[in-house]
């Protein structure tokens, strides 16, 4: 059979409410896989798909949870590429000689007053941005794993790094301070860059 628009957009509609497949990118993987099988189907659509969707309701939570899986563990080496690449070292290269500068002038003390909140402030908006978008249809897994994990690093900070900052001395401390600062600065690229060019390689 040859599926028109509307067909399409049901199998879409019953994949989102009724199997909870809520990411775009691992929907549309689905979709694919599920649509070819339908169009090497005889007979009408209507009569055809609620039996189809139902006999396909293990294949569907099985593949969702994989790919939900693979999706996570992509998130988590990219931000360890991020990382370990030359433009985060140059990043934390030149925070730490920018921090070390403003602590030898104005003090520990002076500094940790004004910015030991910096590394979760700077990040905020794409945070805010991103909770917007966990409600919205097209949400895709690839951008909330590698930012869901990347926020958790920033609340590690928050809950357990930022007391050694405030206790450690400046050859401890500022490293540790200059890697969370780079980290919220780079996770801009993250999202406006990489995540924009993954965004392209999916087709709508």
């Amino acid at each position: 059979m040859k599926l028109t628009k509307d067909n399409i957009s049901l199998l879409e509609k019953t994949l989102i409410k009724k199997h909870g497949v809520i990411y775009l990118d691992l929907r549309l993987e689905i979709m694919d896989h599920l649509a070819t099988e339908l169009e090497q189907l005889e007979g009408d659509f209507e009569e055809t798909f609620p039996n189809f969707i139902e006999s396909k309701k293990e294949f569907i939570k099985k593949t969702y949870i994989s790919l939900n899986r693979q999706s996570s563990r992509t998130g988590a080496k990219l931000l360890l590429k991020n990382i370990f690449s030359i433009k985060f070292i140059l990043c934390f290269i030149v925070m730490t000689l920018c921090i070390s500068k403003l602590v030898d002038i104005n003090g520990k003390v002076w500094f940790l007053e004004n910015f030991d909140f910096l590394p979760i402030i700077i990040p905020a908006p794409i945070s805010l941005i991103m909770l917007y978008k966990m409600f919205s249809y097209k949400r895709k897994s690839f951008a909330i794993s590698l930012l869901g994990i990347t926020n958790s690093v920033f609340m590690f900070y928050l809950f357990l790094f930022i007391h050694l900052v405030r206790k450690a001395d400046n050859f401890y401390w500022i490293p540790i301070f200059s890697f969370f600062i780079s980290l919220s600065i780079i996770y801009y690229y993250m999202y406006f860059v990489y995540i924009k060019y993954k965004q392209k390689s999916i087709l709508y």
